[in-house]
Parts: C-alpha cells; structure tokens; sequence
C-alpha cells in the first residue's frame, strides 16, 4: 500500500479519482518512479531515471589503482541497460550491467609474477555476477573470466566474501604488456541493485603443479611474451610411478631418484594451447645485462605434451634444453592447433632458487 496525492493506491492505480498530475509509487518499475497520477487516478509512469554514467562498456568507469589496489563503494547496476552477456550463465538469464575499466603495465625491472584479483560486495544486490573482457565486445573483446558466487582456489579466497559475491583474476600478463582489462557487474535473473568494487594486485606463485585444484597456477604464454619470475620457495612436483621425487634428462644429475626429497628440482610452470598450428621458441636469458644479481645462473626448459590444460594432463616428455655455460636455454617447439603443452623452467643443479627470464616467442627460433 502507498500513497497517491492524499488518496490510497493500490497496485499502481488510485482508489478514488486524484489530482491530475499528483506523484505516486509505480511499483511496477522502480526506474519509473515516483509516477504521475492522470485525471483517472490512475498511476501512470513517470520519467525514467537516467541509468549510471557507466552503464555502457564505452562509457566505463575508470579504475585508479596505482598503489596496487583499488576500491570504489556505492556503486549501482539500477536503472542500467542489459548490454552485455557474461558467459557463466544462460544469456537470458543476466539482468542490467554497468562497466569498469583497469588500466596495468606489466613493469620490466620486477622478477615477479603478478596477477589481479577483482572481486564485487553486494550491497543490497541480491546476486551480482562479475566478468571480464580482453576489450569492448563490440571492439572484438574476448571474455577473459566470468563468476557468478566466489570459488576458491590457489589464487582467490573466498573466506571473507558473501555466499554471493563473485570474484575472478585476471591472469599473469607478460612484461612490458599494457592490459585494460574491461569488467563488468551484471545481475542474475534480472537482478539488480547497490554493490562495491575492488581490485588488488597480488604476487602469483606457478608453482606446485600435481594436482586439479592447481591447474590455475600455470600461466597461459599462448600469445607469447617475456616472462620475470622466480624459484624461491618453489619445490619439485614431478613424481616417478613410484611417488619419488625425480630429476630429469638435463638435470644434473640426471634423472635421479630423491625419493622424499622435494628441495630440487622445483619447477615453474607455463603453457601454450594455440587455436592455429604454432611454432614457438622458448628460451631463457641468463645474459649479465637482463638478469637480476640473484638469477639462476643455468637453466633447464622442459617441455611436456598434456592432454588439456591442467597440471594431472602430462601425455609425455617433450624435450629439454640446458646445462653449463652462457646464453641460456632454448628449445624450439611445433605446437598443432588446440594441443596444449607445459613449459617449465627449472635450476640445472641444487639448490632451488633465485630468478629467471623466460621469453616465449611466436615463431621459429633464429
């Protein structure tokens, strides 16, 4: 029950005849509220509420987050327009949507994976649903990560979050790479209503790989690029048939059996999983003008044919490069279409430690 004029309305219509002109609830739509009452006393719509400035991907709210971490409250998907369909639910079922936009460069000077974190806190949205986009999907944007309710894994905890609020990340981008990720907050089943935003950039460890619950460690290099990263607390994950820990063909020693012993050596972790036959060359810098004073001084690059990209999909040993001298690893690889393949990057010999530049360039090595 609400009020038109001085007279009681019911369902969006008034009991007796009202004012002409008189404000009213029109509970029908809350975007057309406060309504009019016409000479009837009938509660008609009013004038739409404009919906938020970034209710389109174009008109996107910028997110500063220099600092490494960002958060902006009292947002709103109200009002907005259903413009743009997330991919973890049905598209008729996603409600209005308004749009985000984080800016990042990958520094070259840091010997450290980086990813970001993005996550939404409703406020009193019933069901917020986050996703993001490589760009605007009518400026070709592919869609990068979707959620609808937060899941854990080695990257995101959920411990702090509602049972509704979703989450992703944005996955580690290679150096000198200049990402504007678009994210957007839509509703499921048409919901919609006030939430909060936040973006934080966190270190990414690609490393343990045995197990499912792992696979987001590795980090996807399909589309190439110069990867700074390091070793340090890093353990071995390769197991032999028997459990034991194992080093491989161009370790040294080779192929040895350290039963228990995790120590050496460890392995981080990348793949590759082209739409289209690729060559790749994958090689790492050990030269005294790119590496830090605490790189590994040889390197080992081992390759692995997976059946999927995910840590258990090991289908066999590849190949490997490595050793003693100057200039590094370098191994060249055909990768046929939709084929995944593991990349790791490893210590020649013990100890575990310190840190590597891992270039994976599109094409076939000089």
């Amino acid at each position: 029950v609400f009020e038109c004029a001085t007279l009681t309305c019911e369902s969006g219509a008034c009991v007796a005849t009202a004012d002409d002109g008189a404000a009213c609830d029109f509970v029908f739509d809350v975007c057309l509220s406060p309504g009019v009452c016409d000479e009837l006393g009938i509660c008609r719509p009013g004038p739409a509420t404009p919906p938020p400035g970034n209710d389109t991907c174009d008109s996107a709210t910028a997110v500063t987050a220099s600092g490494g971490s960002a958060s902006l409250t009292g947002l709103t998907t109200l009002c907005a327009e259903d413009d743009d369909e997330p991919g973890c639910v049905h598209p008729a079922l996603d409600g209005p949507d308004v749009a985000f936009q984080l800016g990042y460069t990958v520094p070259a000077d840091r010997w450290q994976l980086t990813s970001w974190n993005v996550w939404v806190e409703a406020g009193d949205h019933p069901d917020p649903i986050l996703f993001a986009m490589s760009d605007c999907p009518g400026s070709g944007g592919v869609e990068l990560a979707c959620n609808d309710d937060c899941i854990d894994d080695d990257r995101i905890d959920c411990s702090s979050l509602g049972t509704r609020d979703p989450a992703v990340n944005l996955g580690v981008q290679p150096d000198g790479s200049g990402m504007q990720f678009k994210l957007f907050v839509d509703g499921y089943r048409y919901r919609s209503g006030t939430f909060d935003f936040h973006a934080l950039r966190g270190d990414h460890d690609n490393n343990p790989c045995s197990s499912a619950h792992e696979n987001v460690n590795m980090v996807d290099a399909t589309g190439g690029g110069v990867f700074r990263g390091n070793l340090n607390g890093y353990r071995n994950d390769i197991t032999s048939t028997t459990g034991a820990h194992i080093s491989l063909n161009c370790h040294d020693p080779p192929l040895m059996d350290m039963g228990s012993d995790d120590a050496w050596p460890a392995y981080a972790w990348f793949y590759v999983e082209p739409e289209a036959d690729a060559t790749y060359c994958i090689w790492t810098d050990e030269s005294g003008t790119t590496a830090p004073p605490t790189s590994v001084a040889d390197t080992v690059i081992q390759i692995f044919e997976l059946t999927d990209a995910a840590c258990t999909a090991i289908r066999y040993d590849v190949g490997c490069d490595g050793g003693t001298g100057p200039g590094g690893a370098r191994f060249e690889l055909s990768a046929p279409a939709g084929r995944a393949h593991a990349i790791t990057v490893s210590n020649y010999e013990a100890p575990t430690g310190g840190s590597y530049t891992l270039h994976v360039d599109v094409g076939a090595c000089p």
